[in-house]
């Protein structure tokens, strides 16, 4: 899921700021690294902490 988002994101913004060019895939290829970096962690802390304090509290039958 982190994989997918931050390569949408990435190829979005790059379209948005730059548009598509000679180099775009390259420079995807370079953001997408970057920003799956930031946003792995970042989906493993965000489901820790749904699953501690919002998961705790409902009762499951």
């Amino acid at each position: 899921m982190a994989m997918m988002m931050s390569l949408i994101i990435s190829a979005a913004l790059i379209i948005v700021k730059a548009g598509i060019h000679d180099g775009f895939f390259m420079t995807l290829i370079h953001s997408w690294g970057l920003a799956f970096m930031f946003a792995w962690p970042s989906a493993y802390i965000c489901a820790y902490l749904i699953q501690e304090h919002v998961l705790s509290r409902i009762e499951f039958y």
